[in-house]
């Protein structure tokens, strides 16, 4: 009665890919994690999948581009979902993520890049899971080291 109805709006679909990429140290294994241009939150690499192109390819491509980091994809680890909103369009989002192990490259953010990308850093496993921004992202950690672990 008199109360306006807000239009709902259409959902959009995004789909990215992204790595949970790991090398091994004299210490133990370590993970590589981002820290988003402008934010305070420690994510994985990742990105929109580009026409033409496969989950794995973005995943490659992603991670070479906001790191550095040459790898080798070893397996699927997982994904997640969630929703949000920009510029007024509500996106439901779907990551899938690789486990990733480097094989080449160094930590460095091209300047073309540093819009997206402030900081790249190895965690520690304990560091890592403690650092991640995300419950989701912590649970594909979790699943990746699992993983490594079972299979050696």
């Amino acid at each position: 009665m008199g109360e306006d109805k807000k239009e709902k709006k259409p959902l959009v679909r995004a789909f990215s890919a992204g790595g949970v990429v790991y090398r091994k140290t004299t210490k133990g294994r370590e993970w590589l994690l981002i820290k988003p241009t402008g934010t305070k939150q420690w994510r994985f690499p990742k990105g929109t999948i580009d026409k033409g192109e496969t989950s794995k390819e973005a995943a490659e491509r992603e991670v070479f581009e906001e790191t550095g980091v040459k790898v080798e994809i070893e397996e699927k680890i997982g994904s997640e979902q969630y929703f949000f909103q920009l510029k007024g369009e509500r996106i439901f989002k779907i990551v899938t993520f690789f486990l990733m192990k480097q094989v080449g490259g160094k930590v460095f953010v091209e300047d073309k890049w540093a819009h997206e990308v402030e900081e790249v850093c190895w965690f520690d496993e304990e560091n890592a899971l403690m650092s991640l921004s995300f419950k989701g992202e912590r649970d594909i950690l979790k699943k990746a080291i699992n993983k490594l672990v079972n299979n050696k």
